[in-house]
């Protein structure tokens, strides 16, 4: 490795590395040592399905692993706001909504999925396409 990207990005690059399938240099047809210098990009994706939110959050905690840094990922249903005003669908009362996110904190847990949202979240393992559904109702 040429350059280093920190502990957790450069285990997932080994890891697609030793995916790769190589055959041996040859110079007139005899395999001979050569060095390789190989570019691979890791693009991240800028649109992240909320199917998907839980790995962004458990990326981000691999990231700062080495850091004092805590990563909280709090996941809330609709919540009741000015932003939601003439909006359809149940909605969560916001001081219950941040009285959850504060319990989580106090905990220190990884994640705060609240209301519906922890329904969701085991549903998603067994049918993401019913997830997607019930997100667009609510």
């Amino acid at each position: 490795m040429v350059e280093s990207g920190g502990a957790s990005f450069d285990e997932a690059a080994r890891t697609a590395l030793l995916k790769f399938k190589f055959s041996p240099a040859e110079v007139d047809g005899v395999p001979s040592p050569v060095r390789l210098l190989y570019a691979y990009e890791f693009t991240w994706r800028a649109e992240v399905p909320p199917t998907a939110a839980p790995d962004a959050g458990q990326a981000l905690r691999a990231q700062l692993a080495d850091t004092h840094i805590h990563v909280l990922e709090a996941l809330p249903p609709m919540v009741e706001t000015k932003m939601t005003d003439g909006m359809n669908g149940s909605k969560m009362a916001a001081p219950e909504c941040a009285r959850q996110i504060v319990s989580a904190m106090e905990r220190n847990a990884d994640e705060a999925n609240i209301g519906i949202v922890k329904l969701l979240k085991v549903m998603n393992g067994v049918s993401p396409a019913l997830v997607r559904k019930v997100m667009l109702k609510f």
